[in-house]
């Protein structure tokens, strides 16, 4: 998959050169979005290949199955770390992180369920959610 990351990168910042020969006013512009795009690309690149693969092999575990009604897997990731010399830390940043990925997900899965109840209820109303939007559309214009 390198190969075709690498390729659609050159691909991507290829397009991008040709503003570097810009004069004027337009090159003073659009240089350093040019500059920034193409930095961008590449960094992204490189931390997919370096960092990513690092992180997720340090944080993420194989599959197993579930193993009944109380079981956790976030006491599984604590519990992997346990046998280090520097658990009370590992542990603090650990439950950290958890806290904030339980958060995220509570408050993502909130943000989910209210969209899902608009949608629902716009779908259910086809013709008048249409004439409202269009309202709102026709009120812009004043």
């Amino acid at each position: 998959i390198v190969g075709p990351a690498f390729v659609s990168l050159l691909c991507i910042c290829i397009v991008f050169v040709p503003m570097f020969m810009l004069q004027g006013i337009a090159g003073y512009l659009f240089r350093p979005m040019a500059l920034a795009v193409i930095f961008a690309m590449a960094s992204s690149f490189i931390l997919s290949r370096t960092l990513v693969p690092t992180l997720a092999m340090f944080l993420l575990k194989p599959h197993v199955p579930e193993q009944g009604e109380g079981h956790h897997p976030e006491d599984e990731f604590i519990n992997h770390h346990e046998g280090d010399q520097h658990k009370p830390q590992r542990n603090a940043v650990l439950q950290s992180v958890l806290n904030f990925q339980q958060g995220f997900e509570r408050h993502f899965s909130n943000v989910r369920d209210v969209y899902h109840g608009l949608l629902t209820l716009a779908l259910g109303a086809r013709k008048r959610f249409i004439v409202g939007f269009l309202a709102c559309i026709l009120a812009s214009f004043l």
